[in-house]
Order: structure tokens, then C-alpha cells, then sequence
């Protein structure tokens, strides 16, 4: 999977990462940018163990936090 997903289905919940939003049937998130970058991380990487680093790297652009 790529960041180029308009959607991703996760329950009842709807996440449009280029609209920043996540979104159900009651309830709709505007989500901040970096927030939005961490959710998109996981949910590109299901099942898996990730790595700080891996996460740092996507999110965080390698910079120092």
C-alpha cells in the first residue's frame, strides 16, 4: 500500500489522509497533519512490527525529536 490511498475502511471509521479527516456515520475528525502521517504509517504497515526508527524516518522526516 502507498500514501496514495484515498481511503482506508478501520471499523465503522473512514480515514482521508488528504483531507486530514476520519469520519463515521455520528462523528467526523479533523485531524493535525503529523497526527494524520501517524495513523497513515500504521495503517500502511498492518500486523507488523515497526521500528522507532521507521517511524521517526516517515513522520518525523528524520529530524531530531
Amino acid at each position: 500500500m502507498s500514501e496514495a490511498v484515498n481511503s482506508w475502511t478501520l471499523k465503522d471509521w473512514t480515514v482521508y489522509p488528504k483531507l486530514q479527516l476520519v469520519q463515521n456515520h455520528q462523528s467526523e475528525f479533523v485531524m493535525k497533519p503529523r497526527l494524520m502521517k501517524l495513523l497513515v504509517f500504521f495503517l500502511m504497515h498492518p500486523n507488523e512490527v515497526v521500528t522507532k526508527e521507521a517511524i521517526l524516518e516517515y513522520v518525523w522526516e528524520g529530524r531530531i525529536v
